[in-house]
């Protein structure tokens, strides 16, 4: 794949991924920080079929389990094994074209609002301590950092698992 400003490889987008996390992880609320890890970790799977999968498929069989998969085998794949891949994908499409009319998991992205230095009073006290949270519906609330977090040591665990993805 030919890359730019140093990312070539799907190696280099994790890279940036790490990076993206050191930021995130200091600060929840940097929304710049939170939407730039997203999409890194969101455009990690094309960049690792297209780049790597694709046209390998001795790395198709350690991987998926078999050869000569497409990329529709490689998308299950990663939504079966990443439990939060989906979120990433429904925030970032939305983030550009996001429609509640649509069948989506995602219900709406909140940030706690606060009232002279007091978090307001609301059913979701988990929202208590800043950053974003996204409303998964029927009572379900996920903050964006803990999504961040599994998706990236998903990542991460799965370079770590096959070098050759590098």
């Amino acid at each position: 794949m030919l890359g730019a400003l140093d990312l070539a490889k799907p190696g280099d987008l994790l890279s940036k991924l790490d990076y993206e996390m050191t930021i995130v992880r200091a600060d929840p609320t940097n929304s710049y920080a939170l939407i730039n890890a997203l999409r890194d970790a969101y455009h990690l799977r094309q960049w690792i079929w297209h780049d790597r999968l694709k046209n390998n498929p001795g790395l198709q069989v350690r991987i998926l389990g078999s050869a000569g998969e497409t990329d529709c085998a490689w998308n299950a794949w990663v939504n079966a094994h990443s439990t939060n891949f989906k979120i990433v994908r429904e925030i970032c499409n939305g983030s550009k074209h996001f429609n509640l009319t649509q069948a989506t998991q995602v219900q709406a992205a909140i940030r706690p609002v606060l009232d002279r230095g007091f978090t307001l009073d609301s059913p979701m006290d988990v929202l208590d301590g800043g950053g974003f949270f996204i409303d998964l519906g029927a009572g379900k609330i996920l903050s964006v950092l803990t999504l961040l977090e599994s998706t990236h040591a998903f990542w991460k665990h799965l370079f770590l698992s096959h070098p050759g993805l590098n």
